[in-house]
């Protein structure tokens, strides 16, 4: 056998940098944490319901429980829709920094709660926020990571959602015969990825595809500007 045919190929993270890494890490992050949030809901509803409802309406708690979930649901959708605008114009890292800042603190004020009403719609305004960072996460990793590790890359991403799952499951574990208040303490734990957001705004680079996007779309709109001023002219 030839000296060339004993050479082996680098493994493949040896081909990534550290900016990369740490775009994956910051990803990976957000979804555990929205993993983290959205189990939490699935753990304390009921709960929490018990709380914020008047004693004649117990009976109908898994119709609020199912409203309040689907009313989520609803915020995740909308979100991912929103997310991907807004990823477009003020680019991957700020959106998934204002993302995830805004789903923590969201997250902290569904704890004050006061009724059945005000929980949904503070569920509502979380799942928005978690669909918006879904989609500037998923970006951001794919336009750093190079074209051949991108499924690795995504799939690393991926876990961080059931990590998240495992780890409300083991807090709630913890927490959930603490009183009746317990299920507020969960939300009050959902504000601590805000804290990953200066890590981000540090560490994570912009995506050099999106700068260069926003080039050509900012000289668009300037040269519109200036036909526009000379039609008026």
């Amino acid at each position: 056998m030839s000296q060339f045919g004993t050479l082996k190929s680098p493994p493949w993270y040896r081909s990534l940098d550290r900016a990369q890494w740490k775009a994956l890490i910051a990803s990976n992050l957000g979804w555990t944490f929205d993993g983290f949030e959205v189990f939490s809901l699935i753990l304390t509803v009921g709960v929490a319901l018990h709380q914020l409802l008047d004693p004649s309406e117990y009976a109908r708690i898994p119709a609020y429980a199912g409203a309040v979930i689907a009313i989520t649901v609803f915020g995740w959708g909308l979100g991912g829709l929103l997310g991907g605008v807004l990823a477009d114009y003020l680019g991957r890292k700020r959106s998934m920094t204002l993302t995830i800042l805004a789903y923590s603190l969201l997250t902290g004020l569904s704890a004050l709660s006061w009724d059945w009403l005000s929980f949904a719609v503070l569920r509502f305004l979380v799942g928005l926020a978690i669909g918006s960072e879904w989609a500037t996460g998923a970006s951001i990793t794919a336009e750093l990571w190079p074209a051949s590790e991108r499924g690795k890359g995504g799939a690393f991403l991926q876990s961080g959602y059931p990590i998240g799952s495992i780890l409300a499951s083991g807090i709630w574990l913890v927490i959930g015969s603490s009183g009746p208040g317990a299920w507020r303490y969960m939300y009050l734990i959902g504000i601590l990825p805000a804290l990953i957001v200066f890590w981000i705004r540090r560490n994570i680079p912009e995506s050099a595809r999106w700068e260069e996007s926003n080039k050509r779309r900012r000289a668009a709109y300037d040269r519109r500007r200036e036909g526009a001023s000379l039609v008026r002219v």
